[in-house]
């Protein structure tokens, strides 16, 4: 396959009573409705030809759109459904679905849902428009203007009055760069936005940066780590590095060097710790992150 994406992502903060408020015949219809959402994301994400995949999309949107359709379909937890990330809120207020959908040529387009708590269907479809967007885009973005990700972590924080949701994600990026993504999603009249200037930096004079997002670009062959550590209540992720001073701010050819960066929240800010001496790393702190199977040089651009 050209550019096969194997999404196997831990749908977090699914308890085993999401299903609990769930009508015995609307969870056999979401059971019905999954089996052929499950046939058809396999296509979507892994044939190996482009338009299979774009006509696999058109058909998985509107299935998985009847399935939440359907009374107390936000309590059912998609739980064999491998094509997606489904993660809850830690408040259970709402719950976030993305996806992934490859084009070709290092193009990858992402997909998504933010549903709200209720028997009644009340969601707000993402539409990602990073490509129209300025490199590592630091504008607040709502629904309409979404910068696409797979999340796989969220975590809620209070600060400046509301609650916010810190999500950690992964973007396939294009053949040279893989991106890991912290963005916080908040609620503005009921609307969700993406973006708030709560991550606390220090620029190279020293000088004190807001941003309003992060982003950790690596090389495509690298494994940079972004994960929760629970123990030490800190987001913690893989200092990336050029392997040459010649490469400096060529980000497409940074890796990880073995030390740690992070931020921990006080005082109503993400606030960043230039190096984190110790790491641990758990199956629930650091989730199974989505991973191409497919050697990039062998794309359709070098052809």
């Amino acid at each position: 396959m050209k550019k096969a994406i194997y999404l196997l992502l831990i749908a977090l903060g699914i308890s085993s009573t999401a299903t609990a408020q769930l009508s015995r015949d609307s969870k056999m219809m979401l059971d019905e409705l999954q089996d052929s959402l499950i046939k058809v994301g396999e296509v979507m994400v892994n044939d190996t030809n482009t338009g299979k995949r774009v006509d696999a999309l058109h058909k998985f949107i509107p299935l998985m759109t009847r399935a939440l359709k359907i009374e107390g379909s936000f309590y059912y937890s998609f739980d064999s459904l491998q094509s997606i990330s489904h993660l809850f809120a830690p408040d259970s207020s709402f719950k976030i679905l993305t996806w992934q959908l490859y084009l070709g040529k290092g193009i990858n387009r992402y997909y998504g849902t933010v549903q709200m708590k209720g028997d009644k269907l009340k969601m707000f479809p993402l539409f990602d428009t990073s490509d129209t967007m300025e490199y590592h885009n630091q504008t607040i973005l709502n629904k309409d203007s979404w910068y696409g990700a797979l999340y796989y972590k969220i975590l809620k924080n209070y600060a400046q009055g509301k609650y916010y949701y810190t999500l950690l994600g992964y973007d396939a990026g294009d053949l040279f760069c893989d991106r890991k993504i912290i963005d916080v999603l908040w609620f503005q009249d009921g609307y969700p936005m993406f973006g708030a200037p709560l991550f606390k930096l220090k620029n190279a004079e020293g000088k004190t940066d807001i941003k309003n997002r992060i982003f950790i670009d690596y090389k495509f062959d690298a494994l940079a780590s972004l994960g929760y550590d629970t123990s030490q209540q800190m987001i913690i992720y893989d200092h990336t590095a050029p392997t040459d001073s010649i490469e400096l701010g060529l980000t497409f050819s940074y890796v990880p060097d073995g030390t740690y960066e992070g931020f921990k929240f006080e005082n109503g800010f993400w606030n960043w710790i230039e190096k984190v001496f110790t790491f641990a790393i758990n199956e629930n702190d650091h989730p199974p992150l989505p991973r191409p199977l497919f050697d990039k040089t062998k794309d359709e651009r070098f052809k």
